[in-house]
């Protein structure tokens, strides 16, 4: 039986550590799978998962071939990387690993566990050629490391306003200002906070 967590839990002391530039190296040495996958690219405060969640399955019935990349999971590592809503099993998974595993550059600093997950969805991703993916950032904002996409065709920003959609933030601008680090010029973004309900 496979055991992702014991490939994985080497990496956990390396905790988190906010910078673009250890992720860049290790999908280099993997030739940059993150540019053979178009995105939709899913940040804010609440929500991110059913977001990514209810796209997915939408891209999917309309018969794309989709990726989803969440975090973090309840119960298997598995269950952040999906194709077509069912999860990467985990043989592919633990192959998907290794070549990353592989692939990281001596004598540099090690990559964090997320690094290395993040880095085997992409490669996955690209592996299985997906028309898109769908990919929820984690916890680094502009520095996260799911942030690598230099123009993906479609960014979705969703801001989470607490009681109604009308309840101002106390700081508004500073909040939207942190939450929209990642985002690309000339890249589309639908921020729900400020739409109209539907």
């Amino acid at each position: 039986m496979v055991d992702i967590d014991s490939i994985l839990q080497k990496f956990e002391r390396f905790g988190v550590r906010l910078g673009l530039e250890s992720i860049q190296q290790l999908l280099a040495e993997l030739e940059n799978p993150h540019e053979r996958v178009s995105i939709v690219h899913v940040a804010g405060s609440n929500g991110k998962g059913s977001v990514c969640a209810y796209l997915s399955a939408v891209l999917t019935e309309a018969g794309y071939r989709v990726g989803r990349y969440t975090s973090p999971h309840l119960v298997s590592w598995c269950e952040r990387i999906c194709l077509n809503e069912q999860p990467i099993t985990p043989d592919e998974l633990e192959n998907v690993l290794n070549q990353v595993i592989t692939a990281i550059p001596s004598g540099k600093p090690s990559p964090t566990q997320f690094e290395v997950i993040t880095a085997a969805a992409w490669l996955y991703f690209a592996q299985q050629k997906v028309d898109i993916a769908v990919v929820e950032v984690g916890l680094g904002g502009r520095l996260d490391a799911t942030n690598v996409c230099d123009r993906p065709p479609g960014q979705y920003h969703h801001l989470y306003q607490p009681g109604t959609l009308a309840a101002p933030w106390p700081h508004p601008g500073r909040h939207r200002q942190r939450k929209s680090w990642h985002l690309e010029t000339g890249v589309s973004c639908r921020d729900w906070a400020t739409s109209p309900r539907s």
